[in-house]
């Protein structure tokens, strides 16, 4: 089963400003964990894409909202995981 998530975040560039922008696509979640708990697992795949999203940036990334299936938003339940993984 496949979802689709919107991510938007900032980067920042050293001297010279910010720029707001969008990456969005479709992600394959675990069809059992969607039915028991959909919110957790969009937004664990959610954690996943950003993970990569901010490993090929070279500047400072930050996060501002997560949406999955263009209604429901994860953005607090994405930090949430960020903050357990310290």
């Amino acid at each position: 089963m496949q979802i689709h998530i919107a991510i938007y975040y900032t980067t920042h560039y050293p001297g010279l400003g910010s720029n707001n922008s969008l990456q969005r696509g479709n992600y394959e979640v675990d069809s059992f964990e969607y039915e028991v708990n959909p919110d957790a697992e969009a937004a664990r795949v959610a954690k996943i894409a950003c993970d990569k999203l901010i490993r090929d940036n070279v500047n400072k990334v930050t996060l501002r909202k997560i949406i999955y299936n263009e209604t429901n938003d994860i953005t607090e339940k994405v930090r949430e995981l960020y903050i357990k993984r310290k």
